[in-house]
């Protein structure tokens, strides 16, 4: 098909540098883009030393031309070098005062001057980047993601400047994610400001689930063009694997794949897991942790496989490999109105799945109405433990129920960009 139609494609987590769920989902969009009529063009940060980074999803869209703007935000605070290395005391003092330093500095910009996030400072080359490729590509529509929320800054002031219409994705709530909840009255009016001016000025609104679509309108009026466009899995990330046999037959396997940082801190699922007695489970972690969740199950004193950060290929292996595929959704990740993207995933492999996420929010929801798997509340230790007891008694009986191919299907990442491109088409 022909790809005359340009978009713009302004996103701050993408390959090389990010490899996590936040960059998935754009990665797919601009690799089945080209199929549908439109050639994307990515606007990007250039991050080095990134934990997430894989070259491996960069790989699938080689013909994509990509323009990464350095963020100078890790330039200004980068840490220095590690004090306690130097012998000489006076020295390692010295340089402990000044990363002290620097550290303050940075909470103070962080928390007061860097708004809607810490990358604004990207905004204002990547600003100009983007004025130029409008005029030289001839650009139709820009599309923005978020979170972090810059890109929507970015293609708002794109917008006012050149007249070209944009279209918004919220990956997750921005104003009313519960992460705003500690914020300062000032930066919350300011940042509901911000979304305000997105959002009125998008000739388009999508979300990845109808709670979060539903917000938006409550907030800006059922007339708001908003639609939902889930998440959901590639068939090409999927093919070439023969049938994995489990590593042992009589071991019930759990496995959670994605990263773990932050506030997601798993304490009452390891505890939950530790006082099982049947001892025939696995209980695997794929993919990049905290230090604090490293520590947590290293005390559990729980045989838990921990394999680190994986590429995406090795990650979809793992779930294939699984019996059960674990996901955590805490309250203060949006929890009642989002649905984890690593989830389509799970259902494309063919697995049921152990949701730890509020029961009243759209996620449980999602997996209890479609028969996914089983849902347990994140801080109910007793539940989690029951829970598992009851998916390892279905297991050992032969009782797994598999998700069916005609619901897992609606969840193709060509069939979902088939509906964006739709969306850009009705703006030209």
């Amino acid at each position: 098909m022909s790809t005359d139609k340009k978009v713009l494609v302004i996103v701050y987590d993408f390959p090389p540098y990010s490899g996590g769920g936040a960059a998935l989902r754009t990665v797919k969009f601009v690799r089945y883009l080209p199929e549908f009529g439109w050639s994307p063009k990515v606007l990007t940060a250039k991050k080095p030393d990134s934990l997430l980074a894989d070259q491996t999803l960069l790989d699938q869209i080689p013909r994509t031309p990509l323009y990464q703007i350095k963020d100078l935000y890790y330039s200004l605070f980068k840490d220095i070098q590690d004090p306690n290395i130097t012998k000489k005391p006076m020295l390692r003092l010295c340089k402990k005062i000044i990363r002290r330093a620097c550290h303050i500095i940075k909470g103070f910009c962080d928390k007061y001057l860097f708004i809607p996030d810490t990358h604004l400072l990207w905004l204002f080359p990547a600003f100009f980047k983007g004025l130029l490729l409008i005029k030289k590509d001839n650009i139709e529509v820009i599309y923005s993601t978020s979170p972090p929320h810059t890109p929507h800054i970015l293609g708002y002031l794109l917008s006012k400047a050149t007249g070209i219409k944009t279209v918004v994705d919220f990956r997750d709530g921005w104003s009313e994610n519960p992460y705003y909840s500690s914020m300062s009255g000032f930066r919350l009016k300011l940042e509901k400001k911000m979304e305000s001016l997105v959002v009125n000025n998008a000739s388009a609104v999508i979300t990845t689930s109808p709670a979060l679509t539903k917000s938006l309108q409550s907030r800006y009026g059922k007339e708001l063009k908003a639609k939902t466009i889930y998440n959901g899995y590639d068939e090409a990330d999927f093919t070439g694997f023969e049938y994995l046999e489990p590593v042992d037959k009589h071991l019930f396997t759990l496995s959670y794949v994605g990263s773990l940082d932050g506030k997601r801190i798993v304490n009452n699922f390891l505890n939950a897991f530790s006082q099982l007695k049947d001892k025939n489970l696995r209980l695997k972690f794929v993919g990049h942790l905290s230090h604090l969740n490293k520590t947590l199950i290293a005390e559990s004193n729980e045989d838990i496989v921990v394999m680190g950060k994986v590429s995406h290929h090795k990650a979809v292996q793992e779930m294939l490999a699984a019996d059960i595929l674990i996901s955590f959704l805490f309250p203060d990740e949006d929890g009642n109105r989002a649905i984890p993207g690593k989830i389509f995933e799970y259902l494309r492999a063919g697995k049921p799945i152990l949701a730890i996420a509020p029961k009243n929010g759209e996620f449980a929801r999602f997996i209890s109405s479609n028969d996914l798997g089983e849902v347990a509340d994140p801080f109910d230790e007793s539940e989690i433990q029951d829970k598992i007891q009851l998916l390892f008694y279905k297991w050992y009986n032969g009782q797994l129920d598999q998700p069916s191919d005609n619901f897992v299907s609606n969840f193709s990442r060509k069939q979902l960009t088939k509906k964006l491109a739709a969306i850009f088409d009705d703006l030209i």
